[in-house]
């Protein structure tokens, strides 16, 4: 898991998507609706999570992912303002690549990929720029796995290589700095078969 800086960066950005994004809803000039309700109960969800360290990992973790995707889709499909589906869209993968399994990240990429594809009206928008977000995220999730089942476990071996031969040559140091005192005081051939020397590493 990442450390816990990364991953209270992650609660207070969806803090501030969420007050952007309610803060912005007065302006519309729209009423009282189901949309604003919407809005005031993501951004009460978000300062709750802001708290609740529990949402970083399993099970509740993925209650969160749904909850922003949940989100995601609000935005692009009922708010009427492409800034406001675009964050949700990237905070959505970037959460998603770094507290998510690959599985995952690779299922919430397809996902946000397919209602994009449904809810832009041909000509419109950037979608080259949303399938670069999702290849990159997904990416990012893939090296990681690799940097862990390849590298660290390389490195703990290495170490412990290196650990195993030093603690080895110091055994054969002291063993023959004993053997030499003994042969100083004439008692080698009594006592050679008990201080056989051996290299260890």
């Amino acid at each position: 898991m990442i450390p816990y800086q990364g991953r209270a960066a992650i609660r207070v950005a969806r803090v501030v998507l969420a007050f952007s994004c309610l803060a912005w809803y007065p302006f519309t000039g729209a009423r009282i609706s189901s949309a604003l309700a919407f809005l005031i109960a993501y951004a009460i969800f978000a300062v709750g999570a802001l708290f609740e360290t529990k949402f970083d990992s399993p099970p509740r973790a993925v209650v969160a992912l749904v909850i922003d995707f949940t989100f995601f889709t609000f935005c692009k499909w009922l708010l009427p303002v492409d800034w406001a589906s675009a964050l949700a869209y990237g905070f959505l993968l970037v959460s998603a690549a770094v507290l998510q399994p690959f599985a995952t990240v690779l299922a919430v990429a397809a996902g946000a990929m397919i209602l994009i594809l449904l809810l832009t009206a041909p000509g419109t928008g950037v979608v080259w720029a949303d399938w670069s977000a999702a290849i990159m995220a997904v990416a990012f999730d893939w090296s990681e796995i690799m940097v862990l089942t390849v590298a660290v476990p390389y490195r703990v071996r290495t170490v412990a290589d290196i650990e195993y031969s030093t603690s080895g040559y110091l055994s054969f140091i002291v063993k023959y700095t004993e053997f030499g005192k003994m042969s100083g005081r004439g008692g080698v051939s009594s006592r050679l078969d008990s201080w056989r020397l051996e290299r260890v590493g």
